[in-house]
């Protein structure tokens, strides 16, 4: 055999061993992985001594309307009902609140101001409205019915229409707890969603907490955490002035402070779930 060949086998037959080497080598080698902190590591708290004033902005430029009481001898009887102004307004009550009931587009009580009464299953005095609405339809008659509500701090009409039975010298909302929820017929806000927050492992619910939402650096929504909660999960309604409004979250934790997520939702009519890290 040729001593050049000879020559070349011996050295290709060198570095074949020398590439198999390196390759086993490479092959047995772990790269490093880097440690990649978990977002609870990363979550950032900002201690407060107070509660944040987180609230859903509901005023808008209304004004007081010109209700006219009507006339009770067009009438042959009445119904009295107490309603109770819902939690979210309270802070807004004044004097200068109106509440009116429209059978047919006619009215039939205007009430002001609203009442403070304390009944047994309250921990506190809460605001009424006492309507005593006339009327001259049979117990068989169903009466298409809107209850509007004028708030003169926030400048803001709230409606709700609905049907029922006209029942004579009948009294809703003194044994039984009556109150109308405003808020979801507020034409300001159209898209409103229930949203279910299912909270990282590392956050612990605590009775008093807030968790809140927003678009952008408008809040739109707020809830604080009750004793019932479970499986730690958080229940809000999400307030939207259109659909697909992305809104982002907030937490407030007696304990730490307030956090706020990477993680975002989008807005719609329908019910959401939203589990948060």
């Amino acid at each position: 055999m040729n001593i050049k060949i000879l020559a070349k086998t011996a050295i290709l037959a060198a570095c074949l061993t020398m590439m198999a080497g390196c390759g086993s080598s490479h092959d047995n080698d772990t790269p490093d992985t880097p440690d990649v902190p978990t977002p609870a590591a990363q979550r950032q708290w900002t201690a407060t001594d107070n509660r944040p004033l987180w609230h859903v902005d509901w005023s808008a430029d209304v004004a007081r309307p010109q209700w006219t009481a009507p006339d009770p001898r067009k009438y042959d009887s009445w119904m009295l009902v107490m309603v109770r102004v819902q939690d979210e307004l309270m802070p807004y009550v004044s004097n200068d609140d109106l509440m009116a009931v429209a059978v047919a587009g006619e009215t039939r009580v205007v009430a002001s101001p609203a009442q403070s009464v304390t009944q047994k299953s309250d921990t506190q005095a809460n605001k009424y409205f006492i309507l005593k609405i006339l009327g001259n339809e049979d117990i068989d008659d169903v009466i298409d019915y809107t209850m509007s509500y004028y708030n003169a701090q926030l400048k803001q009409l709230f409606e709700v229409k609905g049907q029922d039975h006209f029942i004579a010298e009948k009294v809703y909302g003194v044994e039984e707890d009556h109150c109308i929820d405003f808020l979801a017929s507020c034409k300001k806000y159209p898209v409103q969603s229930l949203l279910t927050v299912i909270l990282p492992d590392d956050i612990i619910p605590v009775a008093g907490d807030m968790m809140a939402v927003f678009v952008g650096n408008d809040c739109r929504g707020v809830q604080i955490i009750d004793s019932t909660i479970a499986n730690k999960t958080v229940k809000l309604t999400a307030y939207g002035r259109q659909e697909g409004e992305q809104v982002s979250f907030a937490y407030y934790s007696q304990a730490k402070g307030t956090t706020f997520f990477d993680t975002t939702a989008q807005l719609s009519s329908s019910d959401n779930v939203v589990s948060l890290k």
